[in-house]
């Protein structure tokens, strides 16, 4: 149960990030529309809310809300730390380079 809250939430927060007009022309090569953008977010938000349920079974009614808050904070890094270094997807890749 552990594992399915955190790929939720892990979810959720890539569907955030993918919602941001710069990550989302970085993977994706174009703008988002407004309501892809509108989408994105709330499918990111259900996802959240998602996760608290398997955090629950997991650690019971007392424990579950302070479990769900750490696989959060978990999942907000993992994606955090992947958007950023992922190869190829810097700032300034060495093919985008003028000489």
């Amino acid at each position: 149960m552990t594992i399915l809250a955190l790929l939720l939430a892990s979810a959720a927060f890539t569907l955030f990030a993918l919602a941001t007009q710069d990550l989302h022309q970085r993977f994706f090569r174009t703008r988002p529309v407004r309501r892809r953008q509108r989408r994105l977010r709330l499918a990111a938000w259900a996802a959240l809310l998602l996760a608290l349920l398997p955090s629950f079974a997991a650690k019971g009614p007392v424990f579950g809300p302070i479990w769900w808050a750490g696989l959060v904070m978990l999942a907000a890094a993992l994606v955090f730390l992947t958007v950023n270094f992922w190869p190829g997807h810097g700032i300034r890749s060495s093919r985008n380079r003028q000489p």
